[in-house]
């Protein structure tokens, strides 16, 4: 990122969705919400922007999209509203290449691994961080500690106090990211860690 671009955070708009999806991706292209293709992506963005429960920012480096972040106060509600809101057609399509792709289908029961609930002194923790990407033209200039700031000031606002996430063993650069600012590792499973971070009240 150039000197002299100031970094801000701000909700995802129709304007920007297109950027979005680009960065979505370019860094994440490995999953399953990825691989069922730009117009998914859009759907699931579209779908958690309008969710007052949900929150979806947009870091910019002036008017540059520079990353985005994406979570919802409760996993199991956002999973519902979405499967819910897959009308007719869409449904049928995701289902058609989930049946086409058998790979699709082994990401679709990792993500069911992954997703499965955490515990943190008896509790469940519903709150989840879904994605967090930086564009790779623009890493190591604060847009990931600026995106999960912005999420964590919308949990803080709603009285959440702890959230999840995961993210690939293999991705060590992520891990010691999410150690370095106080994430701890709540479970392993189906080649990723589940962190839970603590927010301060």
């Amino acid at each position: 990122m150039k000197e002299g671009k100031a970094l801000e955070v701000r909700p995802l708009t129709d304007k920007l969705l297109g950027e979005v999806v680009r960065i979505h991706l370019s860094g994440m292209g490995y999953t399953l919400n990825s691989r069922l293709g730009p117009d998914h992506l859009r759907y699931l963005y579209q779908t958690m922007s309008g969710d007052p429960g949900c929150y979806v920012g947009v870091a910019l480096a002036g008017d540059r999209p520079a990353g985005v972040v994406s979570g919802s106060i409760d996993a199991g509600r956002l999973t519902s509203r979405i499967l819910r809101g897959m009308a007719g057609r869409r449904l049928v399509r995701t289902a058609a290449a989930m049946l086409l792709q058998p790979y699709l289908m082994w990401l679709w029961w990792q993500g069911t691994q992954i997703g499965a609930p955490v515990r943190v002194h008896s509790k469940e923790v519903r709150a989840v961080l879904t994605a967090i990407v930086v564009d790779p033209a623009i890493q190591s200039a604060g847009v990931g500690r600026a995106l999960l700031n912005a999420f964590e000031s919308f949990l803080r606002q709603r009285r959440v106090h702890r959230y999840r996430l995961d993210t690939q063993i293999a991705n060590e650069r992520a891990g010691g990211f999410y150690r370095e600012l106080g994430f701890e590792e709540a479970a392993r499973r189906a080649g990723s860690i589940v962190f839970v971070r603590q927010l301060s009240q």
